[in-house]
């Protein structure tokens, strides 16, 4: 057996025996995580091309922008947006994925990049 699909059976154990044995989250997440991504890791198969493809790999590259901003964009999007009824549909959900989507970009190269470089041509002391 490939060592991907031993660690994606490790990651299925893990995660049957937590929902069967009611084992805390904190006890069952990371270990079903380790496994996930290192099946992922050693995967050459057609999940570890897209996750290898341009879009994949620049969403990754954004992600950190992304963390920055969501949770601060989610709270100015919903008192803008959100009603009394605390619904947004689709459109509404629609609309906030795209504002986190173009702010990931625009931090990115207008911040987080260029913080980068600044700081790879300092040494360090």
């Amino acid at each position: 057996m490939a060592c991907a699909a031993c660690a994606l059976l490790a990651c299925a154990a893990i995660l049957a025996a937590g929902f069967f044995l009611r084992l805390p989250e904190t006890m069952l997440v990371p270990a079903a995580f380790f496994t996930g991504i290192l099946a992922l890791a050693l995967d050459r198969g057609t999940v570890s091309r897209l996750l290898s493809s341009r879009v994949a790999v620049y969403l990754g590259d954004i992600s950190y922008s992304t963390y920055l901003a969501h949770f601060l964009l989610w709270v100015v999007f919903k008192m803008a947006f959100v009603g009394y009824d605390l619904q947004i549909g689709w459109a509404g959900l629609a609309g906030y994925v795209a504002l986190v989507a173009l702010a990931s970009v625009l931090l990115y190269h207008g911040v987080e990049k260029p913080a980068q470089a600044w700081l790879n041509v300092r040494r360090p002391r």
